[in-house]
């Protein structure tokens, strides 16, 4: 990093959630925000510490993802804010990343729409903005760590900000993203 980041961290999630530093009303079901712009982590501290040790690396995983979108794209001359991935690329691989793992939240939802049929195509995932973009997008980035390598994680997240998330994937797995996308479900 070239600066530090501010970590805002509040006592309780209902002081979280009552701040007056967003322009925009905080959901119950938010327990983090890393700001693009601002370029600060604002979190709470639940009463449990493996929930906020997950919450923290989920959202140094995001400023770190920023960090390197916005180098890519100054490094080509380009709007470092212009570059939006879609969420099931950004919370998928923080939630990747802080877990390393498919864990059993995850493992549930993945058997629940695999058997209720609401198991989505990644072309389906880019459209959403739901709780299946942290669940799916953390299998899909599991998949492609486990089948490629966790290094080409890296590699995709480099490239996307200069080429797009789909050429990205094709450059550096060598297949399109319909492919990517049959192979994972």
């Amino acid at each position: 990093w070239e600066h530090r980041k501010p970590l805002i961290l509040y006592a309780s999630q209902s002081d979280f959630q009552q701040t007056n530093i967003f322009q925009f009303q905080i959901s119950e079901g938010t327990a983090g925000i890393t700001e693009r712009i601002r370029d600060r982590i604002v979190l709470f501290f639940p009463s449990a510490y493996p929930e906020f040790e997950h919450t923290l690396t989920h959202e140094l995983v995001h400023a770190f993802q920023i960090d390197i979108m916005r180098q890519g794209a100054l490094s080509q001359g380009s709007n470092p804010f212009a570059f939006r991935p879609p969420l099931w690329f950004m919370e998928g691989m923080a939630e990747y990343l802080t877990t390393g793992e498919i864990d059993p939240l995850t493992a549930m939802w993945l058997r629940d729409g695999s058997l209720s049929g609401y198991l989505t195509t990644i072309d389906e995932l880019s459209r959403v903005g739901d709780i299946r973009v942290y669940r799916f997008g953390q299998a899909l980035w599991y998949y492609i760590g486990t089948k490629y390598g966790d290094e080409k994680i890296g590699e995709i997240m480099q490239k996307a900000p200069l080429v797009g998330v789909p050429a990205a994937i094709e450059e550096v797995l060598g297949i399109g993203m319909d492919e990517l996308s049959d192979d994972w479900l």
